[in-house]
């Protein structure tokens, strides 16, 4: 996994569109989708756009970038963090939609829908 795909996890989880996050980070929808696949150039000031979008802190969106160090074991502890943090954004976007849904109105078979009624004439 590279950081291309860490930032689409996160857009998907926070159910945010592609085409609305190009626009908030004020790229086209194309070059984020490019850096999304992995084929894309960034720079660190980008990172930071999509950091403060999402309320991350920056270093893990780097996460999903393979490393070879020593510390391998942090970074695979940093990754299972990582994943967890999706799977609760991803929790909280479904949680909000059921709420949303549980809190709208609902007609009533017989009860006029708003606008309609009885005319009442002149």
């Amino acid at each position: 996994m590279d950081t291309g795909t860490v930032i689409r996890l996160v857009r998907i989880a926070d159910g945010v569109p592609q085409a609305t996050l190009a626009k908030e980070l004020h790229v086209t929808k194309s070059y984020l989708s490019q850096v999304e696949n992995g084929g894309g150039k960034f720079d660190l000031g980008f990172l930071r756009k999509v950091a403060r979008r999402f309320a991350l802190p920056m270093p893990l969106l780097l996460l999903g970038e393979a490393v070879n160090s020593p510390n391998d074991e942090v970074f695979s502890l940093l990754r299972e963090i990582l994943g967890r943090l999706l799977a609760a954004r991803t929790r909280d976007m479904k949680d909000d939609d059921a709420d949303t849904a549980a809190d709208a109105p609902k007609d009533t078979p017989g009860d006029p829908a708003e606008g309609e009624g009885e005319f009442v004439g002149e």
